[in-house]
């Protein structure tokens, strides 16, 4: 039979992996589609479109790979 402190880990586990991935799609919400919205709407009206078009896709691959960061720190601390 299995033990009930067993369960109550495995829901602990659950509960804090549903609060990591909730924070990576909120953090990935923000910096893929919010940020780029208000810098387009900025840029829109002070650069050139290139600059602007530029911008944005710096903003994106430095975003990027912040997120692939931040996953992985995530799921090392999962496993401690």
């Amino acid at each position: 039979m299995s033990d009930p402190q067993d369960r109550v880990a495995a829901g602990q586990s659950w509960a804090s992996a549903l609060v990591r991935a909730a924070v990576l799609l909120v953090l990935a919400l923000v910096g893929f589609a919010f940020i780029p919205d208000r810098l387009i709407a900025y840029l829109s009206l002070h650069v050139a479109p290139r600059v602007r078009d530029s911008i944005i896709s710096v903003w994106e691959i430095a975003y990027f790979v912040f997120m692939c960061w931040a996953f992985v720190v995530i799921q090392r601390r999962g496993r401690s």
